[in-house]
């Protein structure tokens, strides 16, 4: 089973007779408990759990002789990491602001996922720049009851024009002076 999905627990009754069936001969079902921990959701974590099955009570000349473990294996849950830039006005750095998100989350668990690098591939002005995101991970509590499926991912965004302002400065001066000139981004 894939983590965050219940199991469906049963027992088998061997050594019947004469075309007996288990409802005949338990007046009482088995119960099954499972061993291991739980998550923060409250969900069996990754990794194998024991069965135990004990309550049955026996009819028609039954006797329960034993018990046999069984075993129940909780496979990781594939998660992927999504992610959205926003856009900006060009100044001249590589740095962007992004936001994330995993789908394919268990409901109820607090997840945290991180990533290393959030640049512009390019810090030249481009009207639409795509960003390459790598060294993704997740992390928090739960963490190990998933398989991210992509450490890396690209989104894109929009870097628009700085704004020049040009001012002629008024300074008295001579004919024969050149002119000074003033830029502010």
């Amino acid at each position: 089973m894939t983590y965050g999905t219940s199991p469906t627990l049963t027992t088998t009754v061997n050594g019947l007779q004469n075309g007996d069936t288990a409802a005949q001969t338990l007046s009482t079902v088995a119960s099954v408990a499972v061993g291991g921990s739980k998550s923060s959701s409250n969900n069996y974590t990754a990794g194998t759990h024991a069965l135990t099955a004990s309550s049955a009570v026996e009819r028609l000349g039954y006797l329960i002789a034993g018990y046999t473990q069984g075993t129940l294996t909780v496979n990781r849950k594939n998660v992927t990491a999504s992610y959205t830039a926003s856009n900006k006005t060009y100044d001249s750095t590589d740095f962007a602001t992004v936001t994330g998100s995993l789908s394919g989350v268990v409901s109820g668990i607090v997840s945290q996922f991180q990533k290393q690098v959030r640049y512009f591939q390019m810090q030249m002005w481009r009207m639409v720049k795509q960003l390459l995101l790598s060294g993704i991970s997740i992390g928090a509590t739960d963490a190990s009851n998933y398989t991210l499926q992509n450490t890396t991912t690209t989104t894109t965004a929009n870097i628009s024009e700085a704004a020049l302002q040009i001012i002629a400065n008024a300074d008295a001066k001579f004919v024969t002076e050149n002119d000074t000139l003033v830029i502010r981004v």
